[in-house]
Order: structure tokens, then C-alpha cells, then sequence
């Protein structure tokens, strides 16, 4: 009897030892193999995700490109500068190399009235036309989180044309010559600066860029008419090779300074 009742109690056991195999949870699938998109630990992730620079590389960034001081010339030859503003857009082909073009334009005229004696004559301002053209292809040498250091290769041209309409003395005919007014500069050099996307505001596609560098700059005015057949001109040229300069505070967001927005 002893000999059935163990037999009978190893049977039972080993049902027993079964039914809870049986009752275990299965064991978990392996897990899948990154994807090509996917982080790995070797990939280096800044604030929480790739660089903000290189989340613009492919896309067009509207962007400030400072004012562009145009000369041309006044009367007796005297050089003015014509203010012209220029915007464009910035290109990233890839992290490290970009393309910058922008243009600026500026146009004025206007007119006085003087009366005298029932008299009325009408003056014409000076006028002037002003164009401003940008070309820079930046150069992006390190970037991490919200910054990128760059170095930006530049070449500006403008170019300046106006008039001075000839007027009669008081009540008197006939006016005076025209005097045609012209002017160019060409400002070529390179900036070194740090653009930072305001991404700790959870806005990495607006960006500043402060920078200074070191420029080339030709300039040139010519004022002429034409009196009694003879063409008489004036005009005058310089050259200077220096760093960017801040005469006022203000000078400062006029080419020192970029705001731009990538879409």
C-alpha cells in the first residue's frame, strides 16, 4: 500500500509542476533594431535632440542683412550716402556650407513751393535711386544646442543715380542745367560670428546672428552737366581696409546684427 501511495503522490506532483509552467507568463519578444532614423548611444543629442542648426539645413531662412550705405553725390561733387536696407534669404546645402543673397532698395524725390508776389515757383528736391546687393556664402564650424559659430565670406555692391533739376531765379526763365548725380561702392570681406536659435523658448527656427569682421571698401560720386554745349563734373573717390565699426549704439543693428526665420 505504502508503494501506491507514492506512486500516486509523484503522479500529482508532477500534474502540479505542469499546470504552473502552463500558468507562467510567456517571455517577452526580443526587441526591434533601430531604424535609421532612431538615436543610438554614439549619436551626440544636445537639449534633448539633434543641434537647431542642423534641424534648418534643407530649408530658407528670411533674413535681415543690415543697411547699406550707397554714396552719390551732391551739389559740387560733395558725397552723400544714400541709406538702403536690404532682406533676402539664407540656404543651408548641408551643416557646414550656405548660401546668403539678399537686395535692398531705395528710392526718393519731393518738391517746394516758394510764392512770392503773387508769384509761385516750384523746386524740385534732389532725387536718387539706390540699389544694394548681398552675396555671403557662410560657413557653419561648429554648432551644438542652439548655437552655431560661423565664418561668412561676403561681397555687397551698390549702385546710386539722381538728379538735381535746374530752377530760374525768382519769376526768371529759363532754368538752369540738370545736374546728373551717380555713385557706387563695393564692400567685400568676411564676418566671424555665433547665430543662436531661440530654442529655450521652444522657437529653434527664429535665430540671431551677431558678428564682426574685417572689410574692403571702394567708393566713388560723380556729379555732371551740361553748360552751354561743355559737360562740367565733379567727383571724388576713396578706399579704406578696416574691422567693422560702431560710431553710435544704433550702428550696432545696422549690419552687426541678423534676425532671420527658417520655414
Amino acid at each position: 500500500m505504502n508503494r501506491n501511495f507514492t506512486a500516486s503522490f509523484l503522479a500529482a506532483a508532477a500534474l502540479l509542476t505542469s499546470g504552473a509552467a502552463l500558468a507562467q507568463d510567456p517571455p517577452p519578444p526580443p526587441a526591434p533594431a533601430p531604424g535609421p532614423g532612431a538615436a543610438t548611444g554614439s549619436e551626440k543629442v544636445t537639449d534633448g535632440g539633434p543641434s537647431a542648426h542642423s534641424q534648418v539645413v534643407g530649408t530658407f531662412a528670411i533674413t535681415w542683412f543690415g543697411v547699406g550705405d550707397v554714396p552719390i553725390a551732391a551739389a559740387q561733387g560733395a558725397r552723400q550716402a544714400v541709406a538702403t536696407p536690404a532682406v533676402g534669404a539664407r540656404y543651408w546645402l548641408n551643416e557646414k556650407l550656405g548660401i546668403d543673397a539678399g537686395l535692398g532698395f531705395s528710392q526718393k524725390s519731393g518738391s517746394t513751393e516758394t510764392v512770392s508776389g503773387g508769384t509761385t515757383v516750384t523746386t524740385d528736391q534732389p532725387s536718387s535711386t539706390a540699389f544694394w546687393l548681398h552675396v555671403g556664402v557662410p560657413l557653419a564650424l561648429a554648432h551644438a544646442g542652439n548655437f552655431t559659430f560661423l565664418v561668412t565670406p561676403e561681397l555687397n555692391y551698390g549702385s546710386a543715380s539722381g538728379k538735381i533739376k535746374g530752377t530760374p531765379a525768382m519769376g526768371m526763365q529759363p532754368a538752369g542745367p540738370d545736374t546728373d548725380l551717380s555713385g557706387s561702392r563695393i564692400l567685400a570681406g568676411a564676418r566671424a560670428g555665433a547665430e543662436i536659435h531661440f530654442g529655450f523658448m521652444g522657437l529653434r527656427r527664429l535665430s540671431l546672428e551677431g558678428s564682426v569682421g574685417l572689410f574692403y571698401d571702394s567708393q566713388s560720386w560723380k556729379a555732371s552737366s551740361t553748360q552751354n554745349g561743355t559737360e562740367v563734373s565733379a567727383k571724388g573717390s576713396e578706399t579704406i581696409i578696416s574691422t567693422s565699426s560702431i560710431n553710435q549704439p544704433w550702428d550696432f543693428f545696422r549690419g552687426n546684427v541678423a534676425a532671420r526665420y527658417y520655414f
